[in-house]
């Protein structure tokens, strides 16, 4: 497992489902600031479990920057493509003013 800590932006409304396994969970696309010129931000898919999934739906919005722990994880997707995914552990409020 490669545990990281971001700095993101959530860039979609958390939305909330229930899964096969009957699990609450919510995800969004969130987005990371890039230093590569021409692509100013990477677009990842966020997903949150347990205590973090309400805490995601409830208190954050499209907009908000936050801290967030996680792991990453790569998953196949239609044509063998891959996506990057972030499966959230731990959220932390950035408060700018």
């Amino acid at each position: 497992m490669n545990l990281t800590c971001l700095t993101i932006q959530i860039a979609t409304w958390p939305e909330q489902y229930i899964n096969k396994n009957q699990q609450k969970i919510t995800s969004c696309i969130v987005r990371i600031p890039n230093a590569i010129k021409g692509c100013e931000y990477c677009y990842f898919y966020a997903i949150a479990r347990g205590d973090i999934e309400t805490q995601l739906s409830r208190l954050y919005k499209k907009g908000d920057y936050l801290i967030i722990e996680g792991y990453l994880k790569l998953q196949k997707v239609i044509s063998n493509n891959l996506e990057l995914n972030i499966i959230i552990l731990q959220v932390s409020p950035i408060i700018l003013e």
